[in-house]
């Protein structure tokens, strides 16, 4: 009887260095547990915080990328396009080119099953459908829910954006936000919303800046920015509501 014996050696792949992992019956058996192995490996290379960000499965990411640094590279440009696609989605949802809106969600398809956001995924894909077979019902059910869903991987993700990750570290030492004072911004960028008032509303959120938020409440946020930013009123209203 063949039996397949899996070892691992340092990179010189000297005799010495060798350790067993297992003896299998078939090259496949051994080559499937080979790539669990690895995969672990990579999934305990990525930061700790990754694994509290909604909706993203490591494993498949990592899967899709084949190492830890890939899995980042890519989040960080799905992460860095959040703003500009999102943008686009929602343009030609509200202008109602439904050709040019199935491209965007396609797109968004693929880029979420490759970094492994999963339902955003799914979602993508059933509004691809939608957009192909004319479901206009559909795609205006569906599209607030979607966008809300990409925007807020872009806040999830910040720690990726360059921007934003070199201030990440100096939050600790400020003082914690207390709910009055989340509240009474809340409802003050509500009513600059309602009158479209961007460059008061950046002043609300600069004024935050001074307090340490919640993951949550950040994460809300900067969801807020990146809406303000484009001019997403509709996704702005979305985050107030939901608060």
């Amino acid at each position: 009887m063949k039996v397949y014996i899996l070892y691992q050696t340092d990179v010189w792949k000297t005799y010495g260095s060798r350790v067993c992992f297992g003896v299998y019956s078939s090259d496949k058996l051994a080559r499937e547990y080979a790539a669990k192995e690895k995969l672990k490996k990579e999934i305990a290379a990525l930061p700790e915080w990754l694994s509290s960000v909604p909706g993203l499965n490591l494993e498949a990411g990592v899967e899709h990328c084949e190492t830890a640094d890939d899995f980042i590279d890519a989040l960080s440009v799905f992460a860095a396009s959040i703003s500009e696609k999102a943008g686009e989605i929602s343009q030609f949802f509200e202008q109602k080119d439904w050709q040019k809106y199935t491209l965007k969600v396609h797109s968004l398809k693929s880029m979420s099953r490759v970094i492994g956001a999963e339902e955003l995924g799914e979602l993508s894909a059933e509004l691809e459908i939608a957009g192909k077979s004319g479901d206009i019902k559909t795609i205006e059910e569906k599209t607030p829910q979607l966008l809300r869903e990409y925007t807020s991987l872009r806040s999830a993700l910040s720690r990726l954006l360059p921007e934003e990750a070199s201030g990440a570290e100096n939050t600790e030492t400020l003082e914690m936000v207390t709910k009055e004072i989340l509240d009474d911004a809340y409802t003050t960028i509500a009513e600059l919303a309602a009158v479209y008032d961007t460059d008061s509303i950046r002043l609300v959120l600069d004024s935050l800046k001074k307090y340490r938020l919640s993951a949550e409440d950040s994460s809300k946020v900067n969801a807020i920015s990146t809406a303000v930013s484009d001019a997403d009123w509709e996704i702005l209203r979305n985050v107030l509501e939901n608060r």
